[in-house]
């Protein structure tokens, strides 16, 4: 998962020259399935780049962008773990541990392997 992020959004980007028209990416809701997790973070992290938000400098809006591809459950997980409240959250606010935490709650070592499995036997 980081290695996904690092390369799609590990550098910063100069901007480009006109502001690009890119379909927002699908929403994630919580699914237990690292088939549809995958998927969403590729193309969520190509939208975030293609906005020119990758390098450190642009954690926060990766963040904020990233609530907005969430939906249902994962949302209701992001409102209650990850956003600012009366309580510190335990998750780091760093746009990878937030994925690798989102994904640890959602998607289940079980579904992870079967994946894995699937993937191999191709």
């Amino acid at each position: 998962i980081r290695r996904i992020i690092d390369r799609h959004l590990g550098e910063a980007m100069e901007p480009p020259p006109r502001a690009p028209k890119l379909n927002s990416p699908p929403h994630y809701r919580g699914e237990d399935d690292d088939a549809m997790f995958m998927p969403w973070l590729g193309k969520t992290c190509t939208w975030l780049q293609g906005y020119g938000l990758g390098g450190p400098r642009y954690n926060s809006h990766r963040i904020l962008y990233l609530k907005s591809a969430l939906d249902g459950h994962a949302l209701e997980w992001f409102a209650n773990e990850v956003e600012p409240s009366d309580r510190d959250s335990i998750i780091p606010y760093e746009f990878d541990e937030i994925i690798c935490a989102m994904h640890r709650r959602f998607v289940t070592s079980a579904t992870a392997q079967r994946a894995t499995k699937e993937f191999e036997a191709v």
